[in-house]
């Protein structure tokens, strides 16, 4: 279980998830690719809880099924980051982990993303962003030779509720962020023009304009 997926929230528990496994005792059935629970009480009698969520929870091993790479909870909010998404996507929770709302993708690099975390609910960040890192890569099973970082001010945080793809591009030292809403991706998909590839679903090559 990877220090990265741990934070510390409001209510002073730890919340974490864990990947291909059963959670902590009682066991939790079947075995989940994906699942969250949270760690209660001082460091000489600890206890780990299993939180059952339907929209958190996923199946799958190893490369096959979504983990978490990444926690983070901002002023009462838990934030996730998932691989194994061709690439990975954000998730957030509002009521401590039972319940989840997906976000936007990003489609390069980012492929195993952590959160810098800082404090008891973020209380003890020196300024006001919460910063993202990751291997320049696409996968968590890569090797890379770079690291990326990201910011993103406290207050804007809501970026997270956008439902779309990400692409990033670079223009010389310069890093652009482009967020396509995944409605676009919807509607072309109930017209028949998404094409399927080993990225997920994108427009054909020819025929049918880029989403804007």
């Amino acid at each position: 279980m990877p220090a990265a997926t741990l934070t510390w929230a409001d209510d002073g528990d730890l919340y974490t998830s864990y990947g291909d496994g059963f959670g902590f005792e009682p066991f939790v059935k079947p075995k989940l690719s994906m699942g969250v629970a949270k760690v209660v009480g001082p460091p000489t009698a600890f206890q780990g809880i299993n939180i059952r969520s339907e929209s958190a929870e996923r199946l799958g091993d190893g490369k096959k099924g979504l983990k978490a790479s990444g926690m983070l909870m901002v002023d009462a909010v838990l934030y996730m980051w998932v691989r194994n998404a061709n690439n990975s996507q954000i998730a957030w929770s509002g009521d401590h982990g039972v319940s989840w709302r997906w976000g936007f993708r990003i489609d390069k690099s980012f492929g195993s993303p952590a959160f810098l975390n800082f404090g008891k609910n973020y209380e003890g960040a020196r300024d006001a962003y919460v910063y993202t890192f990751s291997q320049d890569g696409p996968s968590a099973y890569g090797i890379d030779d770079g690291v990326t970082l990201a910011r993103v001010p406290k207050g804007a945080a809501q970026i997270a509720e956008i439902d779309g793809i990400v692409e990033i591009s670079r223009d010389g030292d310069t890093r652009r962020m482009k967020i396509t809403s995944a409605e676009i991706y919807r509607d072309l998909a109930r017209r028949g023009r998404l094409v399927a590839s080993e990225q997920g679903l994108e427009p054909p090559a020819t025929g049918v304009p880029t989403p804007a």
